[in-house]
């Protein structure tokens, strides 16, 4: 694996963090334990943006992983093979 590739899926469990941020504030809005003057949080639909933001995201990292093991058996049932 290349270190920016390692570098990215960081920056994308960054983001992942941050969308669970906005399901955390939107919940809090709602409870009125936050309150912005001029400004809802809580109206402006960002729980629903971070939940599908997380599952969005989430789906990809899990996906790429299941392709890369998926990957490693096929080469390892080769080599098998090939000295069968």
């Amino acid at each position: 694996m290349c270190t920016q590739s390692i570098d990215s899926y960081k920056s994308l469990n960054g983001l992942r963090g941050v969308a669970v941020l906005f399901v955390l504030f939107s919940h809090a809005a709602n409870k009125g334990l936050i309150f912005f003057e001029g400004f809802s949080i809580a109206g402006s639909g960002s729980g629903k943006v971070g939940v599908y933001l997380f599952f969005v995201l989430s789906a990809f990292l899990l996906t790429d992983q299941i392709l890369k093991r998926q990957d490693r058996y096929d080469l390892l049932k080769a080599e098998y093979i090939k000295h069968i």
